[in-house]
């Protein structure tokens, strides 16, 4: 790929194409094509802004709050939404396309270390979100024929020893849905 000298400025678009390529490629007609950078960058700091008001700070030094605002950055960088916007996720577990029957399908989480503060934080902080990643655990287990919690859920999936992670996570998950549940006068 060759430029004139001119050129400033390059805008690349492109699709991930986790079902096909033929929804990559709708997506991406279907997306806006004014894409305009500012206007991406005014909406993303009004989304990060509203996230940060969730938390209010207090003592400790500029140090201390840096580390505390990078950690938080890492609650929103895991689990991913893999979902389309068609309704469908792709499942490394049964290599094919699943509809998500409106529920987004989240992946790709390092769960020997989200499982100690970012899934009980996002409890407290977006439980619905928080319950659609881990009710995505247990459609990734039902998609196996052996019914198995993936050990390190990624777009493609890989095996690595952090099965004790998953089934805290799950324990979050039983105890927090029936908080969440009654919190909503379900139960």
């Amino acid at each position: 790929m060759t430029f004139d000298a001119n050129v400033t400025e390059v805008n690349i678009r492109y699709g991930m194409p986790y079902i096909s390529h033929d929804v990559a490629q709708s997506n991406l007609k279907r997306d806006d094509v004014k894409f305009n950078w500012q206007e991406q960058s005014n909406t993303t700091n009004k989304i990060w802004n509203s996230a940060l008001g969730m938390i209010q700070v207090w003592g400790g030094d500029d140090n201390d709050a840096s580390e505390f605002y990078t950690s938080f950055f890492r609650v929103y960088e895991r689990m991913i939404n893999t979902s389309d916007s068609n309704g469908y996720y792709y499942s490394s577990q049964s290599c094919s396309s699943v509809r998500d029957e409106r529920v987004p399908f989240f992946n790709d989480d390092w769960i020997w270390d989200t499982y100690r503060a970012a899934h009980p934080l996002r409890v407290l902080i977006d439980a619905e979100t928080e319950c659609a990643m881990s009710a995505s655990y247990v459609r990734m287990a039902k998609s196996t024929a052996e019914m198995w919690l993936p050990t390190f859920p990624e777009v493609y999936y890989l095996l690595k020893l952090s099965y004790i992670h998953i089934n805290t996570l799950l324990l979050y998950y039983i105890y927090f849905n029936s908080i969440y549940n009654l919190l909503k006068g379900n139960w």
